[in-house]
C-alpha cells in the first residue's frame, strides 16, 4: 500500500532541520567540504528516507482525508458557486505571468 501520512511530514521536518543544521555546522567549522548542491541533494534524499519509513511504520491517513487531499478530476471542474476571483486558475495564471514579467525584465 502506497500511502503518506501526516505523522511523516511532520517528522521530515523537524528530522531534516536537525540533519541541515548539523551539516550547516559540520559546513561551518570546515570538518565537511562539499559543495552545497551535492548537500542539498542529500538532504533531499535523507529527508524522503525519513519521509517514506515514519510512514509506513505510522498510522495510515483517513479515506476522507485521503478523498479531500488528493488530486482527482473532479477538482479540475468549474466551481460555479465561486466567483472568477476565487478561482485557482486565474491566480495559476496571474503567477505565470507575474514570473514571466521578471524574468523578461532581469534578462
Amino acid at each position: 500500500m502506497h500511502r503518506a501520512s501526516a505523522t511523516g511530514a511532520f517528522a521530515t521536518l523537524a528530522e531534516g532541520h536537525a540533519v541541515s543544521a548539523l551539516l550547516f555546522t559540520f559546513s561551518y567549522f570546515e570538518m565537511l567540504t562539499l559543495h552545497f548542491t551535492i548537500i542539498a541533494g542529500s538532504l533531499a534524499l535523507v529527508s524522503a528516507v525519513i519521509f517514506i519509513l515514519v510512514s509506513r511504520h505510522s498510522a495510515p491517513p483517513a479515506n476522507e482525508q485521503i478523498r479531500q487531499f488528493t488530486f482527482h478530476h473532479q477538482t479540475m471542474q468549474k466551481q460555479t458557486a465561486l466567483g472568477w476571483w476565487q478561482d485557482y486558475r486565474v491566480h495559476s495564471l496571474i503567477l505565470i505571468l507575474l514570473t514571466t514579467a521578471l524574468l523578461i525584465a532581469h534578462w
